[in-house]
């Protein structure tokens, strides 16, 4: 019976240069290198975006058309547009994945291991949205972030309201209203006066005036006043 011999199974870089970028809040740290080990080079850079063009600079000069970076927070992404701007394709990959590969702490041996992972074609790359998707993408962050906003200050000026006895709310049926609003918008700058703040009143609004002389007789002081200005 022949005895079975095990060997190592070597992996074949796939790559000829690449470089490695172990990206920080205020450092850069890079790391290139040929697929044979030669040609190697450390590089420190800052994160202001002069600094950024000097990394695509230097990836230029060192005909490096392949890089990796992690996606860590959000400080990948100015160097990601600046570095596909230029024509070099940038591989950004999910640090869980990283971290699953065995290796010791440092910046620079990060840098150095990520360049390995790349030439060697061991990364799965994460999914990047074009330039389009991107834009979409913020507008729709920034959409949400706003309806946030705008929420918890309609729920705050709600809270003024009826916590000094302004019964808007039981007359109409929401302070959001274009009749609710403008009278609002006059209690803010001291107006107290029902007939000023009754000739706010439109639609079916108008059929209530009674009520609304009620429900304006609230117990507003000065100080609240502001409060209604920063709302």
């Amino acid at each position: 019976m022949k005895q079975q011999v095990i060997e190592d199974v070597n992996i074949m870089p796939q790559l000829d240069r690449a470089c490695g970028l172990d990206m920080h809040k205020d450092k850069i740290v890079g790391f290139i290198s040929c697929k044979d080990g030669s040609n190697q080079e450390f590089r420190e850079f800052g994160t202001y975006t002069c600094e950024l063009k000097e990394i695509r600079d230097w990836l230029q000069e060192n005909n490096i058309h392949h890089c990796l970076m992690e996606s860590t927070g959000i400080y990948w992404m100015s160097l990601y547009a600046i570095l596909t701007e230029a024509g070099i394709e940038v591989i950004v990959a999910n640090p869980v994945h990283i971290k699953q590969m065995p290796k010791r702490k440092t910046d620079r041996k990060d840098a150095k291991w990520l360049c390995t992972l790349l030439l060697h074609g061991l990364v799965r790359p994460s999914f990047m949205p074009d330039n389009t998707q991107r834009i979409i993408r913020d507008y729709c962050r920034n959409r949400l972030f706003y309806t946030w906003q705008l929420n918890r200050i309609r729920n705050r000026l709600l809270k003024i309201l009826e916590s000094n006895n302004i019964k808007l709310c039981s007359v109409i049926s929401s302070i959001h209203t274009l009749s609710a609003m403008d009278m609002i918008r006059l209690l803010a700058k001291g107006v107290t006066e029902h007939e000023q703040l009754l000739n706010c009143a439109r639609g079916k609004v108008k059929a209530k005036k009674e009520q609304l002389i009620k429900a304006l007789d609230g117990t507003l002081q000065s100080y609240h006043h502001i409060n209604y200005k920063c709302c």
